[in-house]
């Protein structure tokens, strides 16, 4: 493979065809543009790896090699799930420091889509008029395009959710449209999504790619096994197999609670909460002398909303659901792709209250 293969994909931006070799003359002045110079640079060198940071979805953070190989297989995946075709239009509008955002580069390579690209923000569509045939965004980008965009928003043929997970009230607003959604589960470690949730069917089960099998460990950990993949990949995903190529995603290991000898996973509990709840929220547990952890849920706004939070929970949740705490920060923070940084939240939190 050599560079004038990048000749045969149109990266469209601000209404220009680029080359690789205008990409390789830019100057340091644009980190999203430079990432992307270095990520064509890396992908037509003859080294047959790249290195990537990983997000922890199978521990700590770390640094990993990606053989290109298994790359270009995941791509092929992709591709040909989406039915995806040469000259097609696609969107990037993610950060190509992460693999979601380079598996679109590297989709694009591989099939010759006019790829048009585009600094990542909350709203991907503002100033786009045209249809596309596929685009990757995270659920924080779509929620701001059905507020503020949905003109373009419907316009759109095949939308890949991932990065983080899918509100009520955006999966609400996707059922009530027509448009064509899928939710994706994946990581670096796993080259990208390998399962994907359709959301018409409103169901919570992913189903798997063709040569991706699925089982859990003694933890109920998912357990990846992929033709692209030279090893099992463990996870901390907690899970309910439903066969060898579904699972229904239940929450993570890691943010497990155990009150009292009983586990507690955040996750499940705040299902029940979701579609009742007008602010961001989630479950964290927090040392106790007596039970060992507790739960503390954690809200995004004033406390003038304390009272009617209170009340759903007792309506909803268990005994051992409730949380013991309330706590309430005026803004959540958050990864790039959007997920809320729970730990991090919740001791900001902790601290403006004392």
């Amino acid at each position: 493979m050599g560079y004038a293969i990048v000749f045969e994909l149109s990266l469209i931006y601000k209404n220009q065809i680029w080359s690789f070799t205008d990409f390789h003359h830019l100057d340091d002045n644009d980190p999203f543009l430079n990432s992307i110079k270095s990520v064509l640079t890396q992908w037509f060198n003859t080294n047959e790896t790249m290195e990537l940071n990983t997000s922890g979805s199978t521990g700590a953070p770390k640094t990993i090699s990606l053989s290109k190989k298994a790359m270009r297989e995941s791509a092929r995946k992709t591709i040909n799930f989406f039915n995806l075709k040469k000259g097609d239009k696609a969107l990037l509008c993610l950060p190509v420091k992460f693999i979601g955002g380079m598996m679109m580069l590297i989709r694009a390579i591989e099939q010759g889509l006019d790829l048009h690209i585009d600094h990542p923000s909350l709203r991907p569509l503002r100033g786009y008029d045209e249809s596309f045939d596929f685009i990757p965004m995270t659920p924080a980008q779509m929620m701001q395009s059905f507020l503020h965009d949905s003109g373009h928003l419907h316009n759109q043929k095949k939308i890949l959710l991932g990065g983080a997970p899918i509100s009520i009230t955006l999966e609400n607003a996707i059922h009530n449209s027509s448009l064509d959604v899928y939710h994706s589960f994946g990581m670096t470690e796993t080259i990208s999504h390998i399962a994907l949730r359709e959301l018409k069917a409103k169901d919570r089960v992913f189903n798997a790619l063709p040569g991706v099998q699925f089982s859990k460990d003694q933890r109920s950990c998912l357990v990846i096994d992929a033709d692209h993949l030279n090893q099992s990949i463990i996870t901390n995903d907690i899970v309910e197999i439903i066969s060898k190529t579904a699972f229904i995603w239940q929450g993570r290991w890691d943010n497990v609670v155990n009150s009292g000898g009983v586990k507690l996973h955040p996750e499940l509990i705040e299902e029940k909460l979701k579609s009742m709840m007008s602010k961001d929220f989630f479950l964290i547990g927090k040392n106790d002398e007596q039970f060992g952890e507790v739960l503390v849920l954690v809200y995004e706004g004033d406390d003038s909303h304390e009272a009617s939070i209170n009340a759903l929970c007792k309506r909803y949740l268990s005994k051992f659901e409730q949380p013991k705490a309330l706590l309430n920060i005026s803004n959540f923070l958050r990864t790039e792709t959007g997920k809320i940084r729970r730990s991090e939240t919740y001791n900001l939190a902790l601290r403006s209250t004392k």
